[in-house]
């Protein structure tokens, strides 16, 4: 079965088509250029990484439990 892909006609749709597609490419870009420096990353700074992450999830759960939506 052959899927049918829409066309768009309008030039509005045109760019909107086009817009949706750069920023899906740019979206890929950062997760491939984020993943390949975490890559690089060294024993120590995989530490300072996770300590970072660690303390801003604790101070966000804590913003999220003063707000009592827990």
């Amino acid at each position: 079965m052959v899927e049918k892909r829409y066309v768009p006609t309008h030039a509005i749709e045109v760019f909107a088509m086009n817009t949706f597609y750069q920023v899906q490419n740019w979206f890929i870009q950062m997760l491939n250029e984020t993943w390949a420096w975490f890559s690089t990353l060294s024993n120590v700074e995989w530490m300072v990484v996770l300590g970072i992450c660690s303390a801003f999830g604790f101070l966000c759960m804590r913003g999220i439990a003063n707000r009592g939506t827990l």
